[in-house]
């Protein structure tokens, strides 16, 4: 599920049943967001769906939708093998910070910070 806001950045939700999409979604507008965009998959894929899958269908989202910024959480479908958000990335041509303990937005660029080992890249 993606989530556009005012300030064109998308925001990643997981969620593990139909039910609770919704509750996310309208936390999502509660939160500020415009709108927000359910990916539906046939039913029959259940949960064997592949990152690879997920980041094609996020990739032709994020072509329509044109977000400057699009955040994805670590542990979601590919089993905290944290490979969706990679794969978006090379698929959108976009440069990809991972592991991000703190995200500042300035100007046309994004700065993150991230901890590895108790060290601190920027």
């Amino acid at each position: 599920m993606c989530i556009k806001d005012r300030q064109k950045v998308a925001h990643d939700f997981d969620n593990t049943t139909y039910r609770r999409q919704r509750g996310v979604l309208l936390t999502a507008r509660a939160m500020g967001a415009d709108r927000a965009i359910l990916i539906q998959t046939p039913e029959d894929l259940g949960s064997e769906i592949e990152p690879l899958a997920v980041a094609k269908l996020l990739a032709k989202v994020a072509e329509e939708e044109q977000p400057g910024l699009i955040i994805l959480g670590k542990q979601a479908i590919d089993d905290d093998s944290n490979q969706t958000g990679q794969m978006l990335g090379a698929l959108l041509g976009w440069p990809q910070g991972t592991f991000a303990s703190k995200v500042e937005l300035g100007g046309q660029g994004v700065q993150v910070t991230r901890e590895v080992l108790s060290l601190i890249h920027i």
